[in-house]
């Protein structure tokens, strides 16, 4: 049983399953196949999974991590200005946050949609987190970072 980071047949619950160490959890799936496993227990929703599934999901998140990447690296942060008050930096920064989030998730949804439930639902929080683990875990700071 490995609870919490497949989802047969779904995407990943918000904020990819609500976990605190995304690192791991993206790991995780591919530990798993490391067992040999005709049958995968997940521990939530509408069924049990298969090695497939597991490998469905992987694809799923490759293509959220691709595009998190994508958005961060092309996001114009001047939109932001237009919507929030250009003297609070909180209301800059969460609306820059948001709009990459938006703008990856926009592209993934449609692939997704029609394979994985719940994609038109999560996928939003899921880029969201998965942006945020590449800023703080991986150094891809995008515009707001310190380049030297």
């Amino acid at each position: 049983m490995l609870v919490d980071v497949v989802f047969p047949g779904w995407v990943p619950f918000a904020y990819l399953a609500e976990s605190q160490n995304i690192p791991g959890w993206l790991e995780a799936p591919a530990q798993a196949l490391r067992y040999p496993f005709d049958t995968y227990i997940g521990g939530h929703l509408t069924r049990l999974g298969t090695r497939g599934d597991v490998l469905i999901q992987q694809e799923y998140v490759a293509e959220l991590r691709a595009q998190a990447a994508s958005a961060i690296a092309t996001f114009n942060p001047a939109s932001v200005y237009q919507s929030v008050d250009p003297a609070n930096p909180w209301a800059i920064f969460r609306a820059y946050l948001d709009g990459v989030a938006s703008q990856a998730a926009s592209a993934v949804i449609p692939h997704w949609v029609d394979r994985l439930g719940g994609a038109d639902v999560y996928t939003l929080p899921n880029a969201y987190q998965l942006i945020e683990s590449l800023r703080i875990d991986y150094g891809q700071l995008g515009p707001f970072g310190i380049h030297p």
